[in-house]
């Protein structure tokens, strides 16, 4: 609490020691009402739930958590499900992922004649990653071929190439020049100029 029960009492009585005794024990209880109406405002948006709200929010969306969640796993799991929403256009599918990896979180780009759809996260999350697969596996039709990954690369999607090759990218190339879940099969017959042009998943939808 912001104020002390004792500021509401008369000058007169505030100094004596049954009255101070009082107030302490008013002021524990009044504290955790106080808290828990905070939490039950908080609870009214995904973003801000408390283990109460996130655990009644499973229990209605019928989502079992992992063992290893953390409050924020939950939260991303709960709002993944409220945002459900299919049919779902593209419109409809960027204001998702708007909500779900903020401005300047994501790409996504969808080639209608290849019928493919990729969709690369800049948050370098596993949950968060497999929240946006399952929404967007669930949202888009059965017949687009779907790619979810980082929009930067990693340390180890980096690791099965040689300094010799990776030595005439600069880097931001190796940021976002794509060899994610690539082999040297995959990038063969590509000229290094090809490569730098191509971004993560176009390089991974055409393999």
């Amino acid at each position: 609490m912001d104020r002390a029960i004792l500021d509401y009492l008369p000058p007169a009585v505030r100094d004596l020691r049954e009255m101070r005794a009082l107030a302490a024990g008013q002021e524990r209880v009044l504290s955790a009402l106080w808290d828990a109406v905070k939490a039950a405002f908080n609870d009214q948006y995904a973003a801000s739930l408390s283990e109460n709200g996130v655990s009644r929010w499973e229990k209605i969306l019928g989502i079992t958590p992992k063992g290893g969640d953390t409050l924020g796993n939950r939260r991303t799991r709960v709002l993944t499900r409220l945002l459900e929403q299919i049919p779902v256009t593209k419109r409809t599918l960027n204001q998702q992922l708007l909500a779900m990896c903020g401005k300047n979180g994501y790409r996504m780009e969808l080639d209608p004649a290849r019928y493919t759809l990729g969709v690369l996260i800049a948050v370098n999350s596993s949950a968060l990653l497999s929240s946006v697969g399952e929404l967007v596996r669930k949202s888009v039709p059965a017949n687009l071929l779907v790619q979810v990954g980082y929009l930067y690369n990693r340390h180890r999607e980096l690791s099965p190439f040689g300094h010799e090759e990776l030595g005439r990218y600069t880097h931001r190339q190796l940021r976002e020049v794509l060899f994610i879940m690539q082999t040297y099969q995959n990038l063969a017959g590509r000229t290094h100029e090809q490569l730098a042009q191509k971004k993560q998943f176009e390089i991974a939808m055409e393999a």
